[in-house]
């Protein structure tokens, strides 16, 4: 029961890091939100375009 303990907390805090620090980052003033929303759009596109070519050359390969 302890160790499920454990990994419950520990995988709440993993989960909750990445919103309060932009929390922080924001209040304190270090990065303003409108960046953080064209930063964390430009970086799900670059993913996004990756992956679909990554599959697509995936298919072709299959195919030949």
């Amino acid at each position: 029961m302890k160790d499920e303990a454990f990994n419950a907390i520990g995988t709440a805090v993993a989960k909750s890091t990445p919103p309060i620090a932009v929390v922080g980052a924001t209040i304190g003033g270090a990065l303003d939100m409108t960046f953080m929303v064209a930063a964390a759009t430009l970086i799900y596109i670059v993913t996004q375009t990756g992956y679909l070519l990554w599959k697509w050359h995936k298919e072709w390969k299959s195919k030949r």
